[in-house]
């Protein structure tokens, strides 16, 4: 009986236990169904779902899941929603979850300014509330403050495991382009904390330059303790790669979030900028994003690092994406999170420094270290606001900016440089090095420089398109300056003083900047200053013109050039007074490029003497024996304004004809007529008018001696040469030759042309005059000082030598081939004949040849000239340049057709072996040297 009442007793109990199992999780849904929103409710929530499933081992399972919260104006949705627990558990104060699963998720928040109000005011409360109640328990303080419902509670210290398979964030219509997608996430419970690992997508703006669009995150995570820290990346694994147009790159190698100090840390941050031939690299070793306190955001910068970069030639976009893709969603992203981040972010940055790249050489010195243009910099940017200090060497750099926040542009702009020493700064201290390499070369003296812009707009404008300008007011002040580069003289430049102010004009639409009548002072001479530039692509241009206010006396403006560019010219006198003009063009059209200079047409400025000192004279010797070879001829030279003739004219017997002066011998000259000494007008040019010998130090082989001049046996004068002979070699490079002051802008405007084409420097624009003195007087380095002193040199020739002297000595002078020097010389080796039997095609031959001597022989050596071409083009050319100055008639330029000449087989032959012989003579010379070479590394010099 017992037995059987037992048995009876354990089915009751099993019956029990099945029906609870079948119909208690029945009747517990309509209690959780009442429990859980009200739940919810008490924390500004409400909650819906379209279906709730309780099964006896205490899995929950949501369908549909749709949350709302109006104070945060935030909405979440699942598509399931899986909650396990401890059965029953759910129904007391201390629920037991276990776990948590949801499927295809979504968090939009409309409104992320009020999230981001309701946080603010909640920690205030929180802060509040712990100052007037202190606890030693402040774990539980924080629970309860976080939550007065004791289920929240307990959950807080037993959190399930989550796992989330996808969840979509979504900032609203405000910002579409922020919004990512959260993949494979796992909170894993350990009591009252998270360990968390998930995979983000970045948001869109990011997300067609990222490298890889997913970024894998850990962490831990305590909602309990208001504790969070999420890492993504790592120095071998990157947390972010960006690339975009034209080379820009940035470079993040961790991102850590640090919830209880409400910190977002970038760390090793690297970017890299290109814009045109502009290049930057910033280095960011930590970055440090929390609340600020005047501003929802703090941005806090540590050493950071800016490196200007050489822009790298012909680069493309190859590597970026296309810029094409998408412009409206990333520009306008942009744009609002520029204008957003303006207002919101205060930015500090201490100890920072700008630098310029390694010299250009450091792979042949082996120093690739960046130079520091800037050091010690602080920065701060509060509400558009940005102010800015650094230190360069031996001064001070400031400046500020302040923005408009509807457009982003700038309303007030000011950059000040005070005491900054050139020569200490770095990259002004390279070696020198050949002009046709670049403009390279070490600065020096004191800088000063204030640069304030204002917006010139009255109504501020709400967008970037929109044509805006700017009044500039600026001031620039140098002193004590020196330049020491080739690529202007061989001696240092020194004593530089410059001032300079004006008012300007910015357009930043096209863009475009000018001023009118800015005030420059250099070395004691006043000028106005008009300049425009224009960055417009395809119509890039600069405009500059100098005018001198008031007539300025010849001496004062020779004065204000550097003594070591004047060299051997630096103690001439000049006399009276000139108002001159420089007007400069250089524009990417070739076209619009040109130079004017203006004031000197009426010849305002007569030189009394050069003054050349005695070691800089030129290395002559005379001939008397052939100064009575030709006693009818006679030189014309202008008359100087005073008398007596000054001591730079020869003093031979003369007459006066009209503004000039004859000299010459008398119509009867007698053997004991006295001749002057050549030897004391070295110190100007009337030495050009004597029977001099210059011998040939540059260009000519190391034995060889080769002599040039009226005194040598070689020299032909012009009018015993044919007339087309002189008139090719002027009419082929110098039309105006017999009209321009040795100084033609013609040529150099031709010649800025074909430098500005090729850039590099490839034709000089001299006249005839100037290529003479290069020769007698100078040497052939392409320096800006050479030039100042072949126009100055060709200016007083110009007032003592006349043209058709100067025409009959540059024939003499200069080369035709190596080693080859004037015009007799020159129709032996070629033509084998004398100056004075030339035809019409040799001479047209020769003056061909004056760019590129050492063409000839190679032309030689095939044979024959050329039978198309530049060539062909060219000769066709000068011949009827020819026939239009009447030096030839149009029967004898048609006869030069077709403008070949050929050489026979002997001469060609003679060349090749000449050819031959000096190559073998070059490669026993080269073989010498490596032996030499060889030696001295195996027995070095103690």
């Amino acid at each position: 009986m017992r037995r059987r009442i037992t048995l009876i007793t354990l089915s009751l109990l099993v019956a029990t236990l099945l029906g609870s199992a079948l119909f208690l999780p029945r009747l517990a849904v309509p209690m959780i169904e009442r429990a859980l929103p009200a739940t919810l409710a008490r924390a500004g929530a409400t909650a819906s779902w379209s279906a709730l499933e309780l099964s006896w081992t205490g899995r929950v399972t949501l369908r549909d899941v749709r949350l709302e919260h109006q104070a945060l104006a935030s909405r979440f949705q699942a598509t399931e929603a899986t909650l396990k627990a401890r059965p029953f558990s759910l129904l007391t104060k201390t629920p037991e979850l276990t776990s948590l699963q949801v499927r295809n998720a979504a968090l939009t928040i409309d409104d992320p300014g009020a999230l981001r109000r309701w946080l603010q005011k909640r920690l205030s409360s929180l802060s509040s509330s712990a100052e007037s109640r202190p606890s030693p328990n402040a774990t539980a303080d924080a629970t309860t403050a976080l939550s007065a419902d004791p289920r929240v509670a307990h959950l807080l210290k037993n959190l399930p495991d989550v796992a989330v398979d996808q969840i979509s964030l979504d900032a609203g219509d405000a910002y579409p382009a922020f919004s990512v997608t959260l993949t494979d996430i796992a909170l894993k419970s350990h009591g009252d904390s998270w360990e968390v690992s998930a995979t983000s997508e970045l948001p869109l703006l990011l997300r067609s330059f990222a490298k890889d669009a997913a970024l894998p995150i850990t962490g831990t995570l305590s909602p309990a303790r208001r504790e969070a820290r999420l890492d993504a990346g790592s120095t071998n694994a990157p947390a972010l790669q960006l690339a975009g147009p034209a080379g820009s790159t940035v470079h993040v190698a961790q991102i850590s979030l640090d919830g209880s100090s409400q910190t977002l840390t970038l760390n090793e941050v690297e970017a890299t900028l290109s814009r045109g031939p502009l290049a930057a690299r910033a280095e960011l070793p930590v970055l440090r994003l929390s609340p600020g306190s005047t501003t929802p955001l703090l941005a806090s910068l540590e050493r950071p690092r800016v490196t200007l970069l050489r822009a790298s030639q012909g680069e493309t976009d190859a590597g970026g994406p296309d810029a094409s893709a998408t412009p409206e969603t990333r520009r306008g992203g942009l744009i609002d999170l520029l204008r957003a981040a303006a207002w919101a972010t205060e930015l500090l940055a201490s100890d920072g420094a700008i630098e310029l790249p390694p010299p250009a050489d450091a792979d042949v010195t082996g120093d690739a270290t960046p130079q520091t243009l800037l050091q010690n910099a602080t920065l701060r940017w509060h509400q558009g606001q940005l102010d800015a200090f650094a230190d360069s060497e031996r001064g001070r750099a400031l400046a500020q900016l302040i923005l408009h926040p509807a457009s982003l542009l700038p309303r007030y702009a000011r950059v000040h440089l005070e005491g900054v020493s050139l020569d200490a700064l770095p990259g002004l201290t390279t070696q020198r090095t050949l002009p046709r390499r670049g403009f390279r070369g070490e600065y020096g003296g004191k800088f000063d420089v204030f640069v304030e812009a204002i917006a010139g707009f009255d109504a501020l404008p709400d967008a970037l398109e929109l044509e805006r300008g700017y009044t500039l007011r600026a001031a620039l002040s140098l002193s004590e300056g020196w330049i020491d580069t080739e690529a202007l003289a061989d001696e240092r430049l020194e004593g530089l003083n410059l001032d300079a102010h004006g008012l300007g004009w910015l357009n930043i639409d096209r863009p475009a900047l000018s001023t009118e009548n800015a005030r420059v002072s250099f070395r004691g001479v006043d000028a106005r200053l008009d300049a425009s530039l224009d960055l417009m692509p395809g119509e890039r241009a600069l405009s500059l013109k100098l005018s001198s206010p008031r007539e300025i006396a010849c001496q004062s403006l020779l004065g204000a050039v550097p003594e070591a560019l004047l060299g051997v010219v630096a103690n001439a006198r000049i006399e009276g007074d000139v108002t001159p003009a420089l007007d400069l063009i250089l524009a990417e059209e070739l076209a619009k490029v040109r130079v004017r200079i203006s004031g000197f047409e009426e010849a305002p400025c007569r030189f009394t003497g050069l003054r050349i000192p005695y070691a800089k004279r030129a290395q002559v010797a005379f001939n008397m024996d052939r100064a009575r070879i030709f006693p009818a001829r006679r030189t014309l030279i202008a008359r100087p304004d005073d008398n007596p003739v000054p001591e730079s004219v020869p003093p031979a017997r003369h007459e006066l004809v009209g503004d000039f002066l004859l000299f010459g011998p008398t119509p009867q000259p007698t053997e004991d007529a006295p001749l002057p000494d050549w030897h004391r007008y070295r110190r100007d040019v009337g030495w050009l008018n004597g029977p001099f010998i210059k011998k040939v130090e540059e260009g000519v082989s190391e034995d060889a001696n080769i002599r040039v001049g009226p005194g040598t046996s070689s020299y032909v004068p012009l009018d015993e040469l044919p007339g087309y002979v002189g008139g090719a070699m002027y009419l082929s490079e110098d039309m105006l030759f017999y009209s321009n002051r040795a100084l033609s802008t013609a040529l150099i405007n031709r010649a800025l042309r074909m430098n500005i084409s090729r850039s590099r420097y490839v034709y000089g624009g001299s006249t005839l005059t100037q290529q003479l003195v290069k020769n007698l007087f100078l040497t052939r380095d392409k320096t800006l000082s050479r030039k100042i002193q072949e126009v100055l040199i060709g200016w007083r020739i110009d007032e003592i030598v006349p043209k058709e002297r100067v025409l009959e000595l540059y024939l003499n002078v200069i080369e035709f081939a190596p080693d080859v020097y004037g015009i007799g010389p020159a129709a032996r080796f070629y033509f084998e004949k004398d100056a004075r039997e030339l035809t019409p095609l040799e001479a047209i031959f020769l003056a061909n040849l004056k760019p590129a001597p050492w063409e000839g022989p190679r032309l030689i050596r095939r044979t024959r000239t050329p039978e198309g071409g530049w060539w062909i083009e060219r000769t066709a050319e000068i011949g009827q340049r020819l026939v239009d100055y009447n030096y030839l008639t149009p029967a004898q330029a048609a006869a030069l057709a077709p403008y070949v000449i050929s050489w026979p087989e002997a001469r060609v032959e003679l060349e090749r072996e000449r050819y031959r012989q000096e190559r073998q003579a070059e490669r026993e010379r080269q073989q010498r040297l490596r032996e030499r070479l060889r030696r001295s590394a195996q027995y070095p010099t103690p």
